[in-house]
Order: C-alpha cells, then sequence, then structure tokens
C-alpha cells in the first residue's frame, strides 16, 4: 500500500532533535540543557526542560537561518511506500546537514498535515525516517543527499535489508536471561524456569559520526513466554549506508529481587556488526541506603534506575522506573550496581554518564487522592568516566514531569541570540567527585542540609490543573526545600512525616507553604525544621531559616549547596577518631534569582556571601566559632559557587556519643540571610561520653530536655527525661 504525504519543513535548531531521550514507562522527552537561556548560576528550580517559551525562542533562531536564504529555497514532498497493517510510520523525518543544523518533519495534527515552513535551504543532507514493526525498529535512510531544488523522496522499510541483534553477558560470561513460562486454560500464568532478571529495559540511539541523531526505545518485561526471547534479543533494521552511521545501545537489567542491576553500553561498528558486549569491562559497587524513622515503619514502596548523560552541552535525562520491592527486612536497602560502560573515543561520543539507583522511603496519599512518593532517596551520583567509576555529590534536584531533573547540570553560559554555547556544562564538581575505593558510609545516614532555593517571579496565574487555589495577585515566591546527605544523596519528605513549616510575612505569622503570593513588598522569614532523621540511633534534625526582603532588587537569600568531611587521607566520612584527623568542606553562594517576563523560566547569578559556622555538643545550644576560609581555586560559579574549608582541629568538650552540632550562618549583600542548624554533623570518638550520669559542674546550667526516646520534652511530659547541661554533660532526672 502507498502512502502520499506532503511534508513542510518545521524548523528547529538542531539540539531539538539531537540527543532526545525516551524513557522506559515514564512518557517523557527532555529537550537538552543547551537549549535553556543560563547566562551565570542555577537555572529556576521550577523550569521544566519541556518549556513552551524555550521552544518558541528556539524556532525564532531556526527560522533566521532558514530565511536567510530565501531567494534559493526548495519544497521537499515525501512518499511513505509501506504497509500499515505492518508496520508504523515515522513520528518525524530527519534532515541532518553536516554542520550540525537539523530539520524536522512531522505531524503535529495526527492527520496527515505535516505543519511547519514549505520550503528548505539547499544543501547535503542525512535523511532519515524511523519505522517500526512492534517494538523493532526500522531506518530508512538518504545519506549524503544533495538537496538543489524541489524533490520527492520515496520511503519504504523493506529497504531495510541489513539486521543486527544484541546480545548482553553477566559478569559470569552467560547470557542475561528471564524467567520462561506458559499460560494455562484458566489464563494463569505458570513460570516454567526460573532467570535472573525480571525486568529489562532497552534503549537503542542511531548515531551519525558521533552525534545522537534520534533514539528508539524498547521495554521487556518478564519472565517471557519463549526461550528465544529470554535474553531480549533486540533486532535492528537498516538500510545499506556507510560506517558514519552506528548504532548505541543502553540497556539495563534488575533481578527479580531488585538486590542487583547490570548497566551496559555500547556500540555497533557500522551498520553491519551485531551489538556484544564484553565482560571483563563490568565494574561493581554497592549501595546501602538506610531507611528514615518513619520510612523504616512502611512497607518499601518503589524502585528506580536514573541515567544522566552530559555530551558536550547537551544533557539526556532518563528515568527507569520499577514495581515495588518485597517487603523490606531491617533498616537497610541494598543494591549491587555492576556497570559495563567501556572507554569510548572522545571523537567518536565525548559522553559523561552518571548512573543512579533510587528508592522510595515511604509512599502517601496526597491532597488529590493519589498515591505519591513524598519520602525518596536518590543517588548519589556513580559516574563512570573513561572506564573508572567515581561518586559525584552534586547538589540538590528538583523532581518534576515523572523525573528527576539535576538542577546543577543545567548551569552554562550562552549566547542566547546566536545559540553558541560559550562553554560546555560542568558534570561535576571538582572538590566534590571522589573515586569509589574509600571506604563510604551508609547513605542516608547522617542529617542532610538544606538546599534551600527561593525564586520570585513576575506572577503570571497559572492554570488551574496546576494550582487551582492561586489568587489574582503580581509576585510569585517559590521555596524548594531540597535535603541532601553527605555523599549526594537527597532525601525527600513532605509535612505529614517529619516536616514543619512557619512563614512570617511582615513579622506576623501566616498559613506556610512553598507558594506563596503577596503583593510583592514587605520581608518573609520562612522556617523548615526536618525531624524525619536518625544517625547512630540518635534522633537527628535540620531547622533552616531563611529572610528577604521583596522590596530590594536582590531578594534572593544565600545558599548551601554542599557538604562533606574529610579523613587526614582524604576520605569522605563524618566520624573521626580525634579532632584533627577531620576537614570540612562545603559551598556556599548568593544566588540572586533573576526573572524573564514569563512564569516558567528563569537564572540565578553569583554572588559573594559572608559565611560563619559554629558548633556545639550534640543537642546542647553550647555554640562556638569554627574557622573557615574561602579556597578561591575552587571556585566554581556556573552551578556550585564559593568554596570554603575548615579544619576540626579546634574543636573540644564533650558531646553525646562524640556527635557535635553545626550551624551555619550566610548574610549576602543586601541583607538577607540563612540560618541553617545540622544536628548531629560530624562525630570525634575521644570527645563522647555514652552514659547519662549526674557529672555536671556545678556552673553548668540546663539547656535542653528530652525524653528517652529523643523527643523534645514540654510540660506534658512525665517519667525520667534527660537534662542537657550548658557544659555538654547530661543526667537523667524526673520530669517536674
Amino acid at each position: 500500500m502507498t502512502k502520499k504525504l506532503p511534508f513542510r519543513a518545521t524548523a528547529l535548531a538542531c539540539v531539538l532533535l539531537l540527543g532526545m531521550t525516551t524513557m522506559a514507562q515514564v512518557e517523557f522527552q527532555p529537550m537538552p540543557a543547551s537549549d535553556v537561556y543560563c547566562p551565570s548560576g542555577k537555572m529556576s528550580a521550577n523550569v521544566s526542560i519541556m518549556s513552551y517559551s524555550n521552544q518558541k525562542e528556539i524556532s525564532k533562531l531556526a527560522k533566521a537561518n532558514v530565511a536567510k536564504a530565501e531567494n534559493d529555497l526548495c519544497t521537499v514532498t515525501a512518499i511513505l511506500d509501506y504497509d500499515p497493517e505492518q508496520f508504523q510510520a515515522p513520528q518525524f523525518i530527519g534532515l541532518y546537514r553536516n554542520d550540525g543544523y537539523g530539520i524536522g518533519l512531522w505531524d503535529d495534527e495526527g492527520e496527515g498535515v505535516y505543519q511547519g515552513y514549505e520550503e528548505l535551504e539547499p544543501g547535503i543532507y542525512d535523511i532519515v525516517a524511523l519505522f517500526k514493526k512492534g517494538r523493532t525498529p526500522y531506518y530508512v535512510i538518504y545519506e549524503q543527499y544533495e538537496l538543489t531544488g524541489d524533490v520527492t523522496l520515496t520511503l519504504n522499510p523493506e529497504s531495510c535489508t541489513n539486521c543486527l541483534t544484541t546480545k548482553i553477558y553477566g559478569p559470569n560470561g552467560e547470557l542475561l536471561k528471564h524467567g520462561l513460562g506458559h499460560y494455562d486454560d484458566e489464563g494463569q500464568f505458570v513460570l516454567d524456569k526460573e532467570g535472573e532478571i525480571e525486568r529489562t529495559n532497552v534503549n537503542i540511539q542511531f548515531c551519525r559520526e558521533g552525534s545522537r541523531i534520534m533514539s528508539s526505545a524498547a521495554q521487556y518485561i518478564g519472565p517471557m513466554l519463549d526461550e528465544e526471547s529470554r535474553n531480549c534479543p533486540y533486532e535492528i533494521y537498516v538500510t545499506n549506508v556507510s560506517d558514519r552511521f552506528s548504532f548505541l545501545l543502553k540497556r539495563i537489567d534488575v533481578t527479580k529481587d531488585y538486590s542487583k542491576s547490570y548497566w551496559n553500553w555500547f556500540s555497533s561498528k557500522g551498520i553491519t556488526t551485531d551489538i556484544e558486549n564484553g565482560i571483563n569491562e563490568y565494574l561493581q559497587q554497592v549501595f546501602n541506603y538506610k531507611y528514615t524513622p518513619y520510612g523504616s515503619q512502611q512497607d518499601g514502596c518503589g524502585f528506580q534506575l536514573l541515567m544522566k548523560e552530559i555530551n558536550n552541552s547537551n544533557l539526556s535525562y532518563t528515568a527507569f522506573v520499577f514495581n515495588s520491592p518485597d517487603k523490606k527486612s531491617g533498616d537497610i536497602f541494598t543494591h549491587e550496581v555492576w556497570a559495563n560502560i567501556p572507554y569510548m573515543d572522545s571523537d567518536i561520543y565525548d559522553t559523561d554518564i552518571f548512573l543512579q539507583p533510587a528508592f522510595n522511603d515511604f509512599a502517601a496519599i496526597n491532597t488529590y487522592g493519589f498515591l505519591s512518593y513524598p519520602g525518596v532517596c536518590i543517588g548519589p551520583e556513580f559516574q563512570v568516566k573513561d572506564g573508572q567509576k567515581v561518586f559525584t555529590n552534586m547538589g540538590h534536584y528538583f523532581i518534576g514531569a515523572g523525573n528527576f531533573m539535576p538542577m546543577t547540570t543545567l548551569y552554562h553560559e550562552r549566547d542566547y541570540q546566536s545559540g553558541v554555547d560559550i562553554q560546555k556544562l560542568l558534570p561535576a564538581p571538582e572538590a566534590f567527585t571522589y573515586p569509589t575505593d574509600q571506604a563510604l558510609d551508609i547513605f542516608g545516614d547522617n542529617c542532610p542540609i538544606n538546599a534551600v532555593q527561593v525564586e520570585n517571579h513576575a506572577y503570571v496565574k497559572p492554570p488551574a490543573f496546576i494550582d487551582p487555589n492561586a489568587p489574582d495577585g503580581n509576585t510569585r515566591i517559590l521555596i524548594y526545600d531540597f535535603f541532601v546527605g553527605r555523599y549526594g544523596e537527597q532525601q525527600q519528605n513532605d509535612s505529614d512525616n517529619g516536616i514543619s513549616r512557619t512563614l512570617k510575612l511582615n513579622g506576623e505569622e501566616v498559613d506556610a507553604q512553598t507558594t506563596l503570593y503577596t503583593d510583592g513588598t514587605g520581608t518573609c522569614e520562612y522556617t523548615v525544621t526536618n525531624t524525619n532523621i536518625d544517625v547512630d540511633g540518635i534522633p537527628g534534625q535540620n531547622s533552616t531559616t531563611v529572610y528577604f526582603d521583596q522590596d530590594l532588587e536582590d531578594m534572593t537569600p544565600p545558599s548551601l549547596e554542599m557538604l562533606h568531611f574529610k579523613n587526614s587521607d582524604g576520605g569522605v566520612t563524618d566520624r573521626f577518631a580525634t579532632a584533627d584527623e577531620g576537614t570540612m568542606e562545603f559551598y556556599a553562594s548568593d544566588f540572586q534569582y533573576q526573572h524573564d517576563d514569563g512564569w516558567i523560566t528563569g537564572v540565578y547569578l553569583c554572588q559573594p556571601v559572608e559565611v560563619t559556622v559554629e558548633y556545639a555538643p550534640y543537642g546542647t545550644e553550647d555554640w562556638n566559632e569554627l574557622v573557615i576560609e574561602e579556597v578561591p581555586e575552587l571556585y566554581q560559579e556556573p552551578g556550585w559557587g564559593y568554596f570554603y574549608r575548615g579544619s576540626l582541629a579546634s574543636v573540644t568538650g564533650q558531646a553525646e556519643q562524640g556527635w557535635f552540632d553545626l550551624k551555619f550562618r550566610l548574610v549576602d549583600a543586601s541583607g538577607n540571610w540563612q540560618e541553617q542548624v545540622i544536628s548531629p554533623a560530624f562525630r570525634i570518638d575521644n570527645l563522647a561520653y555514652t552514659s547519662v550520669a549526674n557529672i555536671g559542674s556545678g556552673n553548668a546550667h540546663e539547656v535542653a530536655r528530652y525524653t528517652l526516646d529523643g523527643r523534645r520534652a514540654d510540660a506534658s511530659t512525665q517519667g525520667v527525661v534527660i537534662v542537657k547541661m550548658s557544659d555538654g554533660t547530661a543526667k537523667k532526672e524526673l520530669a517536674k
């Protein structure tokens, strides 16, 4: 059957088509980060990479490129010669010049009418059309086609005579296999053979000389119904083209108990060789996550694997979401990663790859009646670079559109008028990247920092389905709480599970929420307290207050981006035998938010900040200054800002189990400030007392009271309480 369709070119910047990632299970195609204008510092955390305003700006740039040759333009008509009962027609047809410029031709309305500009600039193009037969892709390609005038092309998937097959082996040298079974007479599935793999996600990218052109995703859920399909032999068909083209395989296999995952990233050599991995390149890493106090009371709520790629200035981010694990046992969720991502020549495919296992700490029903996962532990990022593995602490994340969007990777500079990047994306902060052969503690077994973020927007009332309670007004303030652990793991909690918030507008307390609508004047003081924390069996707490004045040109308070500690060997840990073994390092800056004319996008500009750090024995208010210094050579403004370092050698006093609290006070040039207390923050063993006794000095005074299970005591508390004294000691007594 022959179907004739006219195509009119829709001009888009090539980055809209290059680097697109199709997510398994979550249908979302993020636009590369290079399409977002970020002159300096952070991009707005509420920005969706699918931003319509961004697409409009890209179209304007592309339209100008097309129009420059308006005296010598061409019209393209395509004839699709295919059987619609066997094949699916292409979603769009791509035309790609050698200089990277790309044109997409597609049917916006799904009615056979392809929208866009009617004429194209002459030149030499690679023309690519992707047909599908079920999950199997068929690539029809006109290679290096010279477009000199009006032309009609015929595209037929039957011309794809080259077949490639993928074969993925585990570390033991055997093909990774699903279970095998059949359906009985009553329609019930019966498992006949066990298999190691429960779930497989496959993503195939079609590459031209190292640049991603388009991607095709297939999802497999085991067990399988026939022996041939047990190892998911993904097939690819393509027309005859040169070795300028190749395929890149990205595949994740997860075992049925969710204890292991196998990550494979391999490319074909041209289009005539099968894609097989080698078994000697596997890198192993074990992730141990500690459940929060609230999460330890719940069943396992879900498991996710996240993959991020940075190719020059392009960002792709893909989430693979899996079913809920079995009911957890104990307080630790363990997952073992086997990554098989060999070194690739940067001239072929220059990409930084980051992997992140994540789990849902607990589930809840949100205000709209849907099941949500407010308790999520993400990361830290596990980077595979040149065949080696490192961990990277990237700071906080924004959750949106079914994705975990890493905000710190979106900081870069670009000339928005020309669309030219003037620097690459920073894949990771230098000082917070470390080899995985260091002894790492359990992720989540620490009191996280709050990388709080505040944004002010010229208010445009959003649609009701986004915020049905939004009033009319002229200012919208967004406040985000990002709880980031020592190794870059992020914890998400909600107000019903260990999080409390207070808000003062012009000194008067009002209903606290993370989206505020004001008249654009006056002061705001916002406090968030997170008590869903347990460290070494003692209750933890993060209390953060930000203050900002809406009447100032700079109304954004400063922020603490990330924090970790190192021992004398350079290992990342917050537990030390003696004080002189420990060093504290962190990023802190005044990222001033700048909104645009709409409410979708915005950027942050990095400015200096005055920083003071104090320490106190856990649970006391006996604060002492901790000397810190800025390290200018580690300053990384596009994303992380000013870097600070301080030795713990001056820490003195006794503390319960050796744990000490930290208090950060950050003040910007406009007088906006943040104060954050992290309790506990670090442990020094030789300054510990482990029993509660009447050992206080005669000059000490009472500073706090706790119940035996670690909660703050109040006037209604009965029974025995622990009384903390100002000298760091404690005693037990009956509540008065």
